[in-house]
């Protein structure tokens, strides 16, 4: 029994399958989803994060923080089990006018393959492309330096037939302030996202009196979205802000089998009864560099995010974990990123089937800080210089502790986990003397093994190869002046497990984790090449074995050593 139900958890580490959708709409569901990677690494939110890319999804307003110019690209692979490939993709185009208004277009198209409609007079049903589109246009504008307001009109269809479509036109309105009373260093964005009509549908149920076909009818995806965006830590260098959000969904509907909504602009009157038990909440948590002189005109940056996404007991399917990571250049005018975000952890798992893939999402954006509309360049922010750049790699051997070093389940079997080799890649950037960020690329080897008590026959042995690479950011402190070489330093990460197997399922995963070091960077003679000795340690936050519901750190101690050259 034990082996039944532990070896496929542990070799396959079943991911989660969150299909449920926070409300309970059954139509454009594409729409209920983030179209950029900070409202999906944020705990899948936007309605504060003053970010332009979420401006079209969650708060129309926020659309006064584009650059002159920006597009971007991101996509949701959607691959679900083995027999499910849904790709989800979605295309910004955002600028400024020159009244100080700001505009945005937005193509979105979610891919569901083939589907099968089947009625009265076609029990064998017909075969058709199954997806849903849309088109949106956005207006934002400042009404004064702390309040702005914007709003967007959407059109978005989808086919039920070869010859027949659902369709609707959706509005939204936001509003985005921040109080000159907090230094401005906090946000508050509120919008009423995806308000409509009732969408209709021949049901293919005849009504008994008449003979009648019967239409049902669907509501729109409207929300309501609050949040709060306060900026905890700022400097020239870096900014760490804390994201708050909640949704409530307006989406009234009747029974089956023939469903009858309200459009949205009258629940919004009246679909309250289930307040406060329908409101979705999220959390979220940013570190976002700003963009770092390194000379010749180009500049790095990259930003962090974690989120926790939960909502009440009307849908109790979905509560998970979120984050992101985003890297990028800028140069003359123009920046460039690439970044990744995901779910990673759920706190129910038994609501879920499998995945092939894990849930991940990608971005690629592209912005201009140049004006089209006047002949001079507008000013830009002021870009931190780093004092100097030390650029180092290296080798660590782990030791792993606790959970990661050996877990026993009963009399039934052992598990452990042995990551001894990790080499890296470092690029420290000192602010000042004592301080620095620190951005890092690692890969490791890791192996997973599995002892199954098979009383009284021989323990079965499993060895599971694990290819591990991490991307990590971080912060790093020489408190001791008397003895500057010594540094602490904290940082946070995200590694991706691949498992050495022909068949996994999901084939790979991301994880979260932390690290704690600290360490002495000696100059060998009078160069600038030098060695750093460092002791951290390491928790990677995964699923709990064999009840994956709950969130565990498997920790170990790293003893490295990093030869590197200061810039």
């Amino acid at each position: 029994m034990f082996r039944q139900k532990l070896v496929p958890g542990i070799i396959f580490i079943l991911f989660c399958y969150v299909h449920s959708f926070g409300q309970s709409s059954l139509v454009f569901r594409s729409l209920l989803y983030p179209h950029s990677l900070s409202a999906s690494g944020l705990g899948e939110q936007g309605a504060a994060t003053k970010n332009a890319f979420d401006a079209m999804q969650y708060n129309p307003a926020n659309l006064v923080y584009a650059d002159n110019l920006s597009v971007s690209y991101y996509r949701n692979p959607w691959n679900l089990l083995d027999w499910a490939n849904l790709p989800l993709s979605s295309v910004n185009v955002l600028g400024k006018l020159p009244n100080g208004g700001s505009v945005g277009l937005a193509y979105t198209y979610w891919n569901m393959g083939e589907a099968t409609r089947t009625t009265a007079d076609n029990p064998d049903g017909e075969k058709f492309h199954f997806y849903e589109r849309s088109l949106a246009a956005g207006y934002a504008m400042p009404i004064n330096d702390h309040f702005a307001v914007g709003g967007n009109i959407r059109y978005v269809w989808s086919p039920i037939s070869d010859d027949q479509y659902l369709d609707q036109v959706l509005f939204s309105l936001g509003a985005t302030y921040t109080p000159e009373r907090f230094s401005n260093r906090l946000n508050i964005g509120f919008s009423l996202m995806n308000f409509g009509g009732t969408v209709e549908e021949k049901s293919g149920i005849s009504d008994f009196d008449s003979g009648r076909e019967l239409t049902s009818s669907y509501p729109p995806p409207a929300q309501i979205n609050i949040g709060f965006n306060a900026l905890a830590v700022t400097n020239p260098y870096f900014d760490i802000n804390v994201i708050i959000g909640a949704k409530k969904p307006l989406d009234k509907i009747g029974d089956s089998p023939v469903y009858e909504a309200q459009s949205s602009f009258t629940s919004l009157f009246n679909d309250w009864t289930d307040f406060p038990n329908d409101v979705t909440g999220q959390i979220g948590l940013s570190y976002l560099w700003h963009p770092l002189n390194l000379g010749s005109g180009i500049s790095f940056f990259q930003e962090m995010y974690l989120g926790y996404f939960s909502v009440g007991p009307k849908d109790g399917a979905n509560s998970f974990y979120t984050h992101g990571f985003n890297i990028g250049l800028k140069g003359e005018g123009m920046k460039a990123s690439l970044g990744y975000a995901g779910r990673w952890h759920n706190n129910k798992t038994d609501s879920y089937m499998n995945w092939d893939f894990p849930w991940e999402t990608f971005q690629f954006s592209f912005s201009s800080d140049v004006s089209f509309f006047n002949k001079s360049k507008e000013e830009t922010q002021t870009e931190g210089k780093p004092k100097s750049i030390l650029l180092s790699s290296g080798y660590a051997y782990g030791s792993p502790f606790g959970k990661m070093k050996e877990q026993t389940f009963g009399n039934e079997a052992k598990i452990s986990y042995d990551m001894k080799n990790i080499w890296s890649v470092e690029a420290d950037f000192y602010i000042n003397d004592n301080s620095s960020i620190l951005s890092a690329f690692k890969y490791s080897r890791m192996d997973l093994n599995i002892d199954i008590f098979q009383d009284p026959y021989p323990t079965a042995e499993l060895n599971i190869g694990v290819e591990t690479v991490s991307l990590e950011s971080g912060y790093r402190y020489h408190p001791i002046e008397q003895f500057h070489p010594f540094f602490v330093q904290a940082s946070v990460g995200i590694i991706r497990l691949n498992y050495v197997l022909e068949k996994t399922s999901p084939r790979y995963f991301y994880q979260a984790f932390d690290e704690l070091a600290v360490g002495v960077i000696l100059p060998v003679l009078d160069s600038r090449v030098v060695v750093i000795p460092k002791f951290g340690l390491t928790a990677l936050f995964m699923d709990a074995l064999p009840n994956k519901k709950r969130l565990v750190g498997y920790n170990q101690f790293r003893f490295g050593l990093n030869v590197g050259y200061q810039l």
